[in-house]
């Protein structure tokens, strides 16, 4: 009987593709940079007020410079005496990141296996943002009641908000991702990951399950890791949470909607990343049920039909016979 609810679904060629594009330029009319690029996302973040990853340093082609752009010297650059994140300023699906671990005494340990001074890894930062720019982050940490279910990388809720009919702005979806494998330095399912579905409302978690890929994880009560329940648990901090991405949203008033990263840390919620093209698989891979007649789709069709007025009016009319027809 669910195969009746097929169409339903939203793809990634759907979205992505075309009814993303056809919102941001007929609706948006903004290119997403502000998303797009993590340092100036942070920027955008830091005069909002919102808490995100303190910024150590911006290197682009071996050049260090602070969070505004001021110009930093290597040599005169000190690391704080705390573990540090590195990812690529452009990157995206966690390519490209790596974690230097604060050992002590002026040393940290880096992704590669090295142990380095403090100008080694300055050094090694600036060789690799030669091959692209990095952010270089204090390392955020999973609050306390988290860790049994996220290996040793940073686990992340991926929330979805939307601009509604009446300019506010909506939580529609979460899903909590928990890294599986403790070597990775994300927690992406498709670096092996699984994730649960959130309810929205009370922070709860459902089954886990992967993107379908291995049929051997299916759909679990449990951590396949170390048996850590998942289902019928709570999300510490959830109100502070839902707050956070509603806030976060209004500092970025022209999208219609955003996929943030939140990590719920010791401290509380913090604001990771914002995608502004969010894929969709995931979201409806936990509910078990498709986004076209939920929430997330009413609010899609409303902005979809306000860019296809909106293209209908540049071109006096043209598609007004396609609409009354069916076939737009």
């Amino acid at each position: 009987e669910n195969r009746a609810r097929a169409p339903e679904y939203l793809h990634r060629f759907e979205t992505k593709a075309n009814l993303y594009r056809l919102i941001k330029r007929y609706v948006e009319h903004e290119d997403g940079h502000q998303l797009n690029d993590k340092l100036e996302f942070a920027r955008v973040c830091q005069r909002a007020g919102l808490p995100t990853a303190e910024v150590v340093a911006h290197v682009r082609d071996g050049a260090f410079e602070t969070l505004e752009g001021a110009p930093l010297d290597a040599g005169e650059l000190t690391l704080p005496e705390a573990d540090l994140f590195a990812k690529p300023s452009m990157g995206k699906g966690g390519r490209g990141t790596a974690v230097a671990h604060y050992l002590g005494e002026g040393r940290y340990e880096y992704s590669d296996g090295r142990t380095l001074t403090g100008p080694e890894l300055i050094q090694a930062f600036a060789e690799r943002s030669r091959e692209q720019p990095l952010l270089v982050q204090k390392r955020l940490f999973n609050h306390p009641e988290m860790l049994d279910l996220c290996a040793n990388a940073l686990s992340c809720v991926r929330i979805m908000t939307c601009r509604n009919e009446n300019g506010g702005y909506e939580m529609t979806n979460a899903v909590l991702r928990m890294a599986q494998n403790p070597a990775s330095t994300v927690d992406g399912l498709h670096r092996g990951g699984i994730a649960a579905r959130v309810d929205v409302e009370t922070g709860a978690l459902g089954l886990g399950t992967d993107l379908g890929f291995k049929p051997g994880v299916g759909w679990v009560e449990s951590s396949p890791r170390n048996g850590a329940r998942i289902a019928g648990r709570v999300l510490p901090c959830w109100p502070d949470t839902r707050e956070l991405v509603l806030r976060a949203h209004a500092a970025f008033p022209y999208k219609f909607s955003v996929g943030w990263d939140v990590a719920i840390t010791p401290e509380g919620p913090v604001i990771v990343e914002g995608n502004g093209a969010p894929c969709v698989d995931i979201l409806q891979r936990v509910d078990c049920e498709p986004l076209g007649e939920k929430r997330f789709g009413e609010l899609l069709a409303h902005y979809c039909a306000q860019a296809i007025a909106e293209y209908d009016r540049e071109r006096g009319g043209a598609s007004a016979g396609a609409l009354q027809s069916g076939k737009a």
